[in-house]
């Protein structure tokens, strides 16, 4: 891992500044309030004032345009872009440069943690569609990110379907399925925890819904965010309601 500590030789843009000012203030001050000096050193004097004022519009300009390059970095980041960083100055190294670096270290580590979160949700999604595929319980898999259920082939028998993927908002445009997606959107979004109860599941095309015992168990990530739920069905007969 890279030291964290400056370079001294890249604060010359600290040093510049501070030396533009001291000029600037003691050529005001020269000027101003010592009218009886000799006139060639007020003239020498005077004639600081110009590098001075260039010398403070470069040190503002170059501060300017890292004010807005850092805005427009951390608006990525808040979006979730962390594949690009800060395009670093050529030709020049300074404080500004070397702020710059340490923000594309900052986005290559947040780059990498992504990738290893996004590795593990990965693997548990396999991991969680093999328990699925291969439990002969009843089970339905929500995708909290995709907003997608899966339902595994015992589930599917249980609704009579062949389709084993159904985005949530399929099931939101019919009425029946509002207990059930009540008590999805509590366990997920809301309260964030496991939730039971007895709902009424109904697909597209299905002439009448399917009554059940519902057990949401959620899985949430360091965030508290809920990424997967899982859904353990126990069907209810008419004799049973």
């Amino acid at each position: 891992m890279k030291s964290l500590h400056r370079n001294p030789r890249t604060r010359w843009l600290t040093l510049l500044y501070g030396f533009a000012l001291g000029a600037l203030l003691a050529a005001l001050a020269v000027l101003c309030f010592d009218h009886s000096g000799p006139l060639a050193l007020r003239s020498g004097v005077g004639m600081l004032l110009v590098p001075a004022f260039l010398a403070l519009l470069f040190v503002g300009l170059r501060l300017l345009r890292f004010r807005t390059r850092t805005h427009t970095l951390l608006r990525r980041l808040l979006a979730g872009d962390y594949q690009s960083g800060i395009r670093p100055t050529r030709h020049l190294q300074d404080d500004i440069s070397e702020l710059e670096a340490l923000q594309n270290r900052l986005v290559q580590q947040l780059r990498e943690y992504d990738d290893l979160r996004t590795g593990r949700i990965r693997q548990l999604r396999m991991t969680l569609g093999l328990l699925a595929e291969h439990t002969i319980e009843p089970l339905i898999l929500f995708d909290a990110q995709k907003g997608v259920l899966d339902f595994n082939p015992a589930m599917s028998a249980i609704l009579g379907v062949a389709r084993q993927s159904v985005p949530l908002e399929t099931l939101r445009n019919l009425e029946t399925n509002t207990p059930f997606d009540t008590l999805l959107t509590r366990a997920t979004l809301e309260e964030k925890s496991n939730q039971t109860g007895q709902v009424t599941i109904q697909l597209p095309g299905q002439a009448t819904p399917k009554t059940l015992d519902l057990r949401i168990i959620v899985y949430k990530d360091k965030m508290d965010n809920i990424a997967f739920a899982l859904l353990f069905v126990k069907p209810i007969s008419d004799s049973d309601t």
